[in-house]
């Protein structure tokens, strides 16, 4: 990325607390984390599960210096994103919020993570949140693959074991709860177990000024003894098979000794081998791998997820040999600069916040360690932990259809040759070529190792499955992309398509339009007829799958677990564009709100925006288990009346209004520009939303319009999904 300045800046202040700032000069939000030396592996043992509900209390009780208002709902009005994440041995807040209001985000981020008021009625409702979620995610992939960690650990230590917490572990009186939750923060939450990370495009000496502002909130911590040193937390134990037939084996190499500043030396030779650097080591059955830092924080670990058929534990040696070898060549070369592995991402957030938290996760092993060495890695350390992710889906009744017969006519396909601006958002897209490639209710399979043989060829590959169906991008030199282009599409699979993840993620993958048949985008027309050939030879029948059945009417009186979503659909005007992003991050935190606490409707509240032509698409989702889909369809719609009143109140003082770049923002890397514009194609669109501003501010005439919009309540689409259904 050019321009880009990749040195980041570390060091400790007075009393020990450890900042990284990292300068980007494009960047129109800053990306914050605020991580703690502390987590699962510290909870009382009568109490497990604390650490995770004083994550979720810190974020949803009202703060001291605003009251009424929880930091997930200031964050939000201050049109920011903030999340919290607890692991084994750190527990980190992290945000996105523009530059212009970094400072004041924040500070208010710092004021209620070191001096909360943990409100009695918060710690009862997260209980109920934390335990909902618990039994949630109990016959998930995750969960078999936690149980599977566990056993690989030294008897006592249950690291990477799902420490979650559930009504019953935390089976204790609302003002027991409290008395624990403020003896724990009293302990763990002070500045020798603090550390800040800033990345923004503000010089690096105001980032300092703004990280040890947040360190002075923080107590000295004088009472407590310093962190203990970590020991390693694997056992003997070398092998945990978790299902019967393997489709994917997890091979852990911790690192027998290793210094504490060699994170970021060891995290580069993970993405190394994850780009390539085991290609033709590993034994044949192998059609997909990954290399990591892992789990859990555990930074002195690497993890090696190898995909394929008849995977066998005797491969350990191969295996081994394969990594001490590549070891010892790299440990001769210099380590790519950071921000060459970030561009891998969409959004250079997700990675950072990641990193951030590995160095707490380092700073807290930095006693048990050593400084002066390199890592060491023995055979004999060699873990596996052999399993297939669980097919188990939540109840929903599939739609009934006769089948129909093969058809193997080419199916049409949709096509966009063009720029359309792209190179705006990202110069370095001017001297590469990339392809895009959309395919509808289906799920994809590439040729074994593709994403690691794209990789050697400088030829970068996204892939995600979107809300209907998976999205490959393709991205480097032309030649490169061109070679690459005819042998993927030749030799892919296309697999039945299902909707993933629990029930409203189900019904919000119904919010958005995308195309019912393939598409194609790519610069130039050549390419573009090539791919179109190659997908018309291979994709054939279009794959319908088994999609959810989403009923339009309200389900009976009786409770159950059930999803339902409100729509609101306005005119793709670039006014209504503004004003459609700007109520989603004004509306969001307080949504949530009301809904988990205020009407305690259920432990699922989102609002998710379509920005699709001719209409942009606004859904208000729910999930309960304890209310009927009258009661819901009926309290979700008086909040959403209200939550319209107070933000046409806000939109009555234009001059308060953020400038548009305060509520949409520009993507932060090559793949992310080529990201925003493909889905806005694919939503009917020619331009990214983020240059569909213009007119700004909108105009009284705009926001009339809107409000004559959103108040016709007979208007409102409403869905729900349920096991019923």
């Amino acid at each position: 990325m050019a321009g880009v300045e990749q040195a980041i800046q570390s060091q400790s202040t007075i009393h020990g607390v450890r900042t990284h700032l990292l300068h980007v000069p494009h960047l129109r939000e800053a990306h914050v984390s605020i991580a703690f030396q502390v987590g699962y592996l510290d909870e009382p043992s009568d109490h497990p599960g604390l650490a995770h509900l004083l994550e979720h209390v810190l974020m949803t009780s009202p703060m001291a210096c605003h009251e009424d208002v929880d930091l997930i709902s200031f964050i939000q009005g201050c049109h920011g994103r903030i999340n919290a994440n607890t692991e084994d041995r750190v527990t980190d807040f992290h945000a996105s919020v523009p530059i212009s209001l970094l400072d004041v985000a924040l500070n208010a981020m710092a004021r209620q993570l070191a001096q909360p008021q943990l409100a009695l009625d918060t710690i009862a409702n997260e209980v109920k949140v934390i335990d909902a979620e618990f039994h949630a995610r109990q016959n998930t992939a995750q969960m078999q693959r936690l149980r599977g960690l566990r056993a690989l650990s030294r008897p006592g230590h249950s690291a990477s074991c799902c420490h979650h917490g559930n009504a019953t572990t935390l089976m204790a009186s609302v003002d027991l709860l409290h008395d624990e939750l403020m003896g724990f923060h009293q302990r763990y939450y002070c500045q020798p177990r603090l550390t800040v990370g800033i990345l923004s495009s503000l010089p690096e000496a105001e980032m300092q000024h703004l990280a040890e502002k947040v360190a002075h909130y923080f107590l000295v911590d004088n009472a407590v003894p310093q962190i203990a040193p970590v020991r390693s937390a694997w056992g003997i134990r070398r092998y945990h098979s978790l299902t019967a037939g393997l489709t994917a084996m997890e091979w852990l190499w911790p690192a027998d000794t290793w210094p504490a500043t060699s994170a970021s030396y060891l995290s580069s030779f993970a993405h190394y081998l994850d780009q390539g650097g085991l290609l033709g080591m590993l034994p044949p059955e192998v059609k997909d791998y990954r290399v990591e830092l892992a789990p859990q924080g555990a930074s002195d670990t690497l993890q090696l997820i190898c995909h394929g058929r008849r995977l066998n534990v005797s491969d350990e040696d191969i295996l081994s040999d394969a990594l001490a070898q590549q070891w010892r060549m790299f440990n001769h070369k210099i380590p790519p600069p950071m921000l060459s592995i970030w561009q891998h991402f969409p959004s250079l957030a997700a990675p950072w916040w990641h990193w951030v938290r590995q160095q707490a996760v380092v700073e807290r092993l930095l006693p048990s360690v050593s400084s002066d060495t390199s890592p060491v890695f023995c055979r004999s350390q060699l873990r596996c932990l052999a399993w297939r992710p669980s097919t188990a889906r939540l109840s929903c009744t599939p739609s009934k259809g006769k089948s129909s017969p093969t058809d193997h006519r080419p199916a049409p396909v949709k096509q966009w040759v063009g720029r359309y601006g792209v190179e705006v958002d990202a110069s370095e897209l001017i001297e590469q070529q990339w392809l895009a490639c959309y395919l509808p209710a289906a799920q994809v399979s590439l040729p074994p190792l593709t994403r690691q043989q794209l990789a050697c060829q400088g030829v970068v590959l996204y892939e995600k499955h979107i809300q209907t169906g998976a999205s490959l991008l393709l991205m480097g030199a032309s030649e490169q992309v061109a070679t690459a282009c005819a042998g993927l599409f030749d030799a892919m699979q296309y697999l039945p398509y299902e909707t993933p993840g629990i029930l409203a993620q189900r019904l919000i993958s119904n919010l958005y339009r995308r195309p019912h048949i393939p598409a194609v985008w790519c610069p130039d027309a050549p390419p573009a007829s090539a791919l179109l050939r190659m997908l018309q030879r291979g994709y054939g029948q279009r794959h319908s799958g088994v999609p959810c059945r989403i009923s339009s009417r309200c389900p009976g009186d009786k409770s159950g677990e059930l999803a339902v979503m409100v729509i609101i659909s306005l005119p793709a005007t670039p006014a209504n564009r503004y004003l459609a992003a700007f109520a989603e991050r004004q509306q969001a935190g307080e949504f949530l709100h009301q809904v988990r606490h205020q009407h305690q409707l259920g432990y699922v509240a989102a609002i998710r925006r379509d920005d699709a032509v001719p209409f942009i698409r606004i859904g208000y989702v729910v999930q309960s288990s304890q209310h009927s889909g009258q009661v819901l369809m009926t309290a979700v719609g008086d909040i959403i009346t209200r939550l319209w009143e107070a933000t046409f109140e806000v939109l009555g003082d234009q001059s308060t209004l953020p400038q548009a770049d305060a509520v949409i923002n520009t993507p932060e890397t090559p793949i992310g520009a080529l990201d925003v514009q493909w889905l806005q194609l694919l939503g009917g669109g020619e331009i990214p939303l983020h240059r569909l501003i213009t007119p700004w501010p909108p105009s009284e005439h705009d926001i009339k319009a809107l409000k004559a919009t959103v108040q016709r309540t007979d208007e409102r689409e409403y869905r729900f999904l349920s096991s019923e259904i």
